[in-house]
């Protein structure tokens, strides 16, 4: 996402709580994730800072969720990736805040 940033820019990103998606059976041997779509969205709290050489453009903690995360379409690269449902936060995040990507 840092490409997505105008020249000069820096983003800082403290990452302060995860909740993944799903939840992890017990008793599973390889620590499968279930998602079922109630109460096991993913939720993310980070804190971050935007800054253009030793200015601060924009700062803030955010808390991130996901309550329809089964819903919708993940795009191709997401689906068989680490973390869809986490990217795809994080993304919508990115754009909401910070603006859509540059072509």
């Amino acid at each position: 996402l840092a490409a997505r940033l105008a020249d000069g820019q820096t983003l800082k990103i403290e990452v302060l709580d995860v909740d993944l998606a799903g939840e992890v059976r017990p008793g599973s041997l390889n620590d499968v994730r279930i998602m079922r779509g109630g109460v096991d969205w993913p939720r993310i709290t980070l804190r971050y800072t935007l800054q253009a050489g030793n200015t601060t453009i924009k700062r803030g903690e955010e808390h991130l969720a996901d309550m329809n995360y089964l819903f919708g379409t993940l795009p191709v690269q997401q689906r068989d990736g680490p973390l869809p449902y986490e990217q795809r936060l994080i993304e919508r995040w990115f754009a909401d805040t910070f603006g859509a990507p540059q072509p």
